[in-house]
């Protein structure tokens, strides 16, 4: 396996490890809220996770260059609290989400680009 895959599967099954720099607490804090959202959809993800998990996973779309994301997260936790859930909420922020993340790919990828240019940013695989 790849340095990047290692670390991408410590942040999604171990939190990032044992000894978690900025990038891994990045990805595995995006990881948790990824996965709920790709199983369930936002609103699902966003009744599961607490407000600073969803700060979390904002700000690690962010560090990750997904601020379109991030937005849409945040955006739809204020309208949720402020409103209430909808049917039309949750299409529009399925389909917010999903045309900037369908799939992991995008995630992926942003990931290796981040990893090839701040290694730095994530422990060593020693430090798992």
């Amino acid at each position: 396996m790849r340095d990047c895959d290692l670390i991408w599967n410590r942040a999604a099954l171990d939190g990032g490890g044992i000894a978690p720099q900025r990038g891994d607490q990045a990805l595995a804090d995006v990881l948790v809220a990824h996965g709920l959202i790709m199983n369930g959809g936002v609103l699902h993800a966003l009744e599961l996770l607490d407000p600073n998990q969803v700060q979390r996973a904002a700000s690690g779309m962010e560090y990750f260059g997904l601020a379109q994301a991030s937005c849409v997260l945040l955006e739809t936790l204020e309208t949720l609290n402020r409103l209430g859930g909808s049917e039309k909420l949750e299409a529009e922020a399925n389909a917010r989400y999903w045309a900037v993340l369908a799939d992991d790919t995008t995630l992926a990828e942003r990931f290796e680009q981040v990893f090839v240019k701040h290694p730095g940013d994530f422990a060593s695989l020693g430090d798992a």
